[in-house]
């Protein structure tokens, strides 16, 4: 009677696990959009500041390099200054790849719903200020 004690034991345990892979099949795209869907708004304002961060840094390097003078150079180190948003970014991007151990989420968040403009003010205010030629650089 031990052994189909042992029999029926090896069966219930190979189900279980059978059954535990197909649940983690089918909770691994639920778990990935639940990740982008909680972090999509928090991401994207990170992602429009250090673009905004890093255009605003190259401006002012490329003012720095054709005029150089001491307002320049101050620009120079503000729009330095400006770029720790990135690292904020950086370390947000990092989070959320530990979070999800397949495909980069972030990527995903950024194809999926782009940030919403107008609901960030800041940045609409920033885009009103500059010229339509600045807009696009």
């Amino acid at each position: 009677m031990r052994f189909g004690s042992a029999r029926l034991s090896a069966v219930t345990h190979a189900a279980a696990l059978g059954l535990g892979a197909m649940l983690a099949w089918v909770a691994l795209p639920l778990w990935r959009e639940g990740v982008m869907r909680v972090n999509q708004r928090s991401y994207g304002l990170l992602v429009e500041q250090c673009d905004g961060a890093m255009r605003d840094h190259y401006q002012a390097k490329m003012r720095a390099s054709d005029e150089p003078s001491r307002e320049t150079g101050l620009a120079l180190e503000a729009g330095e200054v400006g770029l720790i948003v990135c690292q904020d970014y950086d370390i947000y991007q990092k989070r959320l790849m530990q979070a999800d151990d397949g495909e980069d989420p972030a990527g995903i968040a950024r194809q999926v719903d782009p940030i919403d403009r107008g609901s960030v003010p800041f940045v609409e205010a920033a885009l009103q200020d500059k010229q339509p030629d600045e807009r696009l650089a």
